[in-house]
């Protein structure tokens, strides 16, 4: 991530990689799949939804991923990237912080058309996060702040600074299968990234 025009080197990462027994999740019917399924310790899967459980966006099969897949995708994401973050007190007030000082602003989402190609993230492959602070004066700085300590914990696959205009948050994304410890800054709305 870039610090006031200064790149600040990355530390790789840190903590061990806890791979989620997700032979429970292979095994359920779809539709078993509510917004108080467990996930991890602390978080359910209608934590993880942008826009609300089966709202703004549904679970469905995409991307060549079930259900099944998708689901043990988040719960090994919320075990390898936000339960550390509350386990080592990262995230402002652990999870009694979360929708008062900091905020989950996207989960999983399903493909957003882009012309006549379906743009794919890790979002929709249930493999990435974006979280943020909740409005606090110098917002930017506190979140760069944050990043850096989230930065030293996690086995993260992508880890991003992302703004747009006033707006700042972290973009976080694991893969079980690949931890790329690429991290970098970027402004959301000209896509143009900083290394």
């Amino acid at each position: 991530p870039v610090d006031g025009g200064n790149l600040v080197t990355p530390t790789g990462g840190g903590g061990n990689v806890t791979a989620v027994d997700t032979s429970e999740i292979a095994n359920m019917p779809p539709h078993m799949f509510t917004a108080n399924y467990r996930l991890s310790t602390h978080f359910n899967l209608g934590m993880m939804f942008d826009g609300g459980f089966n709202k703004t966006h549904k679970l469905q099969p995409q991307n060549g991923l079930t259900v099944n897949q998708i689901v043990a995708n988040l719960a090994n994401l919320c075990q390898n990237i936000l339960e550390p973050l509350i386990e080592k007190d990262v995230l402002p007030g652990g999870i009694q912080g979360l929708g008062k000082q900091w905020k989950i602003n996207s989960g999983y989402r399903m493909g957003e058309q882009r012309g006549k190609r379906k743009r794919v993230s890790q979002h929709n492959l249930g493999q990435a996060v974006d979280f943020g602070l909740f409005y606090v004066p110098n917002r930017h700085q506190k979140t760069l702040e944050l990043i850096k300590e989230v930065e030293k914990v996690i086995p993260y696959d992508q880890l991003i600074f992302e703004y747009n205009g006033p707006q700042v948050w972290i973009h976080c994304s694991f893969n079980i299968n690949e931890q790329r410890k690429d991290a970098f800054t970027m402004n959301a709305k000209t896509e143009q990234r900083y290394s």
